[in-house]
C-alpha cells in the first residue's frame, strides 16, 4: 500500500516527475491495474459500504442501495478504462499513426488516480456539498495531458528525434526502428481525442449501468 500512497501523492504534486519515473518502467497494463487500480477500487468498496451506512436509516433499503453503488462504481470504472484506452488506441492509429494500447492504459489508469480518490471520498462522506469536488476531476485531464509528451511515441527511422532521456538509457541500434515523440500538433490531437472518448465512454457506462442494477438491485 505504500506504493499505492507515494505514487499518487507524487502524482497529485510532482506529476511531471512522476511521469518521467512511471515512463522507464515499462510495466504492463495487467500489472498496472493489480497495482494501482484494484486496490483504490477495494478501498472504494468500503468507502461505500461505510458511507452508505452514514447516509441512510432503513437498514432494508441501504443494503439494496449500497450493493447497487458497488456494482456500478467497479464495472464503469474498470470496463471504462479498458474500453476508452481501446478505444484511443484504435482511433488515434488511424490519425496519427500511433499504436500502442498498453502506454494508452498506463497514462489513463494512473491519470484516473485523482477522480478515484475524490469517489472515495464522496463515497466515505455522503454529504451533498462534498460532491463539488467532482469537479477537480478535471485535474485527471491535466495529468493526462503532462503524461503524453512522456509515455507516447511513434515508430520513426530517424534518429535525431529521439528523446534525450531514453537515448541516454538504451544504446543504439541501427537494425531496429526507433521511436520519437509526438510533434505538437500530435500531442494535442491525441490528447483532445481521449479526453473526449474517456468523458463520453465513462458518463454513459455510469448512466447505463446505473439505470441496470439501481433497477435490479434497488427496486
Amino acid at each position: 500500500m505504500s506504493y499505492l500512497f507515494i505514487r499518487l501523492f507524487n502524482l497529485l504534486f510532482f506529476p511531471s516527475n512522476e511521469w518521467k519515473i512511471i515512463s522507464g518502467e515499462n510495466k504492463s497494463r495487467v500489472a498496472v491495474y493489480k497495482q494501482f487500480v484494484m486496490p483504490l477500487l477495494c478501498v472504494m468498496v468500503v468507502a461505500t459500504v461505510v458511507g452508505t451506512w452514514i447516509g441512510t436509516t432503513r437498514l432494508d433499503y441501504s443494503i439494496g442501495y449500497v450493493l447497487s453503488e458497488i456494482v456500478i462504481k467497479l464495472t464503469s470504472l474498470s470496463v471504462g478504462l479498458f474500453l476508452s484506452a481501446y478505444l484511443v488506441t484504435e482511433i488515434t492509429a488511424q490519425l496519427i499513426g500511433y499504436k500502442d494500447y498498453n502506454r494508452d492504459f498506463v497514462l489513463m489508469a494512473y491519470s484516473k488516480g485523482t477522480l478515484y480518490v475524490i469517489i472515495i471520498i464522496v463515497a466515505l462522506f455522503p454529504f451533498p456539498f462534498l460532491k463539488m469536488l467532482y469537479a477537480l476531476g478535471f485535474y485527471s485531464c491535466y495529468l493526462y495531458w503532462i503524461g503524453i509528451p512522456l509515455l507516447v511515441e511513434v515508430e520513426n527511422e530517424d534518429y535525431g528525434n529521439l528523446n534525450e532521456e531514453r537515448e541516454e538509457m538504451k544504446p543504439r541500434c541501427p537494425q531496429q526502428q526507433s521511436r520519437r515523440q509526438l510533434s505538437t500538433r500530435e500531442q494535442k490531437t491525441y490528447g483532445l481525442l481521449a479526453t473526449i472518448i474517456m468523458a463520453i465512454t465513462y458518463s454513459l457506462l455510469f448512466f447505463l449501468f446505473g439505470k441496470m442494477f439501481k433497477t435490479l438491485l434497488v427496486n
